[in-house]
């Protein structure tokens, strides 16, 4: 039986929440379990709040709430997570680091 290597990592969501009826914790339960089912477990969830975007999208869309989730799991959850995200019309961006 071989052993699955597991790596730490720390995802940084930018949520979209302009036209979206959830609220942000409904999103980040979502998110939530979208990590386990891509074989993840959930560490620390930090929401970081509504921040100013630096360059902006449209003149009316000035910024929106940040997400930063602690995140271990085998070597392929990136792909498989930016996989299961990819129709998530809740997010605007998904910025996965290896710590």
């Amino acid at each position: 039986m071989t052993k699955t290597a597991h790596s730490n990592y720390k995802a940084t969501f930018i949520l979209n929440t302009r036209g979206v009826e959830t609220n942000v914790d409904g999103i980040i339960t979502t998110l939530k379990d979208a990590i386990t089912k891509a074989q993840g477990s959930v560490g620390e969830v930090k929401n970081l709040g509504r921040r100013d975007f630096a360059r902006l999208p449209s003149r009316n869309h000035l910024g929106d709430h940040y997400v930063e989730i602690t995140i271990s799991g085998p070597r392929t959850l990136p792909t498989t997570l930016r996989q299961s995200l990819r129709l998530e019309k809740a997010l605007n961006r998904v910025l996965l680091e290896a710590v």
